[in-house]
């Protein structure tokens, strides 16, 4: 009776592994995440740009559109050592949408930029 010999096969297997092992924590790709909180910087409350179900703009509450959106954050945001601010959009908005409110966001010189739930909107009222 002919049986296979599997201790070559195993000591391939573990060299593969250890070969694995050594690589894997150097290949480590993605983005940096931080986690965002709603309590703000230096008792200043957080700046929230929310897009709504309708497809409105809210800026801290206040009604905002898109033309105006970027010279307000930019007022905000000069009297406002760090820059981090807040995305939040309604059930059923686009990511177009999204995005088009962090491009904003960005231009206007804000550095962090966080994405909040839709769950967060009653939450953060």
């Amino acid at each position: 009776m002919a049986e296979i010999n599997v201790v070559p096969l195993i000591d391939v297997l573990l060299v593969l592994l250890v070969i694995f092992m050594l690589i894997s924590p150097t290949m480590s790709a993605g983005l940096h995440a931080a986690i965002p909180t709603l309590s703000g910087r230096e008792g200043t409350a957080p700046v929230v740009v929310r897009i709504l179900a309708d497809g409105s703009l809210r800026l801290n509450e206040e009604p905002a559109t898109w033309d105006s959106l970027g010279d307000r954050l930019g007022v905000i945001f000069a009297q406002r050592p760090a820059g981090s601010a807040f995305v939040q959009g309604a059930d059923g908005t686009r990511f177009a949408e999204v995005a088009r409110a962090i491009d904003v966001m960005h231009r206007s010189g804000i550095a962090e930029v966080g994405l909040l739930r839709p769950q967060d909107l009653q939450q953060t009222h």
